[in-house]
């Protein structure tokens, strides 16, 4: 039997598309404009709509661009979890992920400062919302990592690493007078080398434990 559809439904499912096209235009224009300098009628020329249509579905331009900066995190989470649910949680393959993937959206980077150092948020529930998507993007992290670090290091692992990759791809991301492809083989490096050093950590940890007589519950 065919699922009864509702006009309403339509009406929802069209607001959630403009939505979405209207993000899409927004992150066109984050990626090549300051945010302070971002005003909404770029936008809406952008996306072919008036000023006006845009605040039907954002408020104000603040809001615009922290829902923006949302879905690109959760894009990011979504990336990983494409490694994660092979089964593979290789510490390296999920890093290596992570730096493809904002090579090709470092406007999620740029969201992702602007938010955490200017944005001034005001509404409880898109707050919520933000530190929801930071725990689940880090919860990835700690999965990986976990196989390194003992338990109660391995959410400070996860902000350390987290942070690294982001001043490495913030630095080398869009270097004067280097490729893509250069930019990113100098990245994915930098990264293999913090990746040896917490996993040489990780290491160094485990045999300190056999020596104290410390049981690895993993291996138990």
């Amino acid at each position: 039997m065919a699922r009864k559809i509702l006009f309403k439904d339509l009406k929802e499912n069209e607001k959630r598309i403009r939505r979405d096209l209207i993000m899409d235009a927004a992150e066109r224009v984050f990626a090549k404009t300051a945010f302070d300098r971002v005003q909404i009628r770029q936008i809406a020329s952008e996306v072919g709509l008036t000023p006006g249509a845009i605040y039907t579905y954002f408020p104000d331009l603040e809001t615009l661009f922290l829902e923006t900066a949302i879905r690109g995190a959760e894009r990011i989470r979504n990336s990983l979890d494409e490694v994660l649910k092979t089964g593979e949680k290789d510490l390296g393959s999920v890093v290596v992920r992570y730096i493809e993937f904002i090579m090709d959206h470092l406007e999620y980077l740029r969201m992702s400062q602007h938010c955490l150092l200017y944005s001034r948020i005001t509404s409880a529930e898109i707050l919520e919302r933000v530190n929801e998507t930071s725990r689940s993007l880090f919860e990835r992290f700690d999965q990986v990592l976990s196989s390194h670090v003992g338990g109660k290091e391995v959410r400070l692992y996860t902000h350390l690493l987290f942070s690294a990759l982001n001043g490495i791809l913030f630095t080398f991301g869009r270097y004067p007078n280097r490729s893509r492809e250069e930019a990113m083989a100098h990245a994915k490096n930098l990264a293999g080398l913090l990746v040896d050093l917490i996993e040489k950590r990780g290491e160094a940890g485990h045999e300190s434990d056999r020596s104290a007589g410390v049981v690895d519950p993993n291996s138990a």
